[in-house]
């Protein structure tokens, strides 16, 4: 996050249900790898082809609808539109 007010761009810690959910199976599937201790070249597969399934899967995400600046500025969570996630068509 300070890294984006360097180089101009401040980042926010506002996710979409897409990206939550993404970090969530992620983590899910990497512990189910895990959990056995040692590893095979399937799961390493398996592992690889979770990663390119969300690359493309983001590539194509379209982009989110802009948080007015009104509500960027305020610092408080709960005075986000309703709308806040919603997401433009391509």
């Amino acid at each position: 996050m300070f890294a984006g007010y360097a180089f101009g761009q401040p980042m926010d810690l506002l996710f979409s249900l897409f990206e939550v959910m993404a970090v969530a199976l992620s983590v899910g599937i990497v512990s189910l790898v895990a959990l056995d201790g040692e590893s095979n070249w399937m799961e390493g597969v398996q592992l690889l082809a979770v990663y390119i399934i969300l690359g493309l899967a983001f590539y194509f995400l379209p982009a989110a609808v802009p948080v007015p600046v009104s509500y960027q500025s305020c610092g408080n969570a709960t005075l986000l539109p309703p709308f806040d996630f919603v997401q433009d068509k391509l």
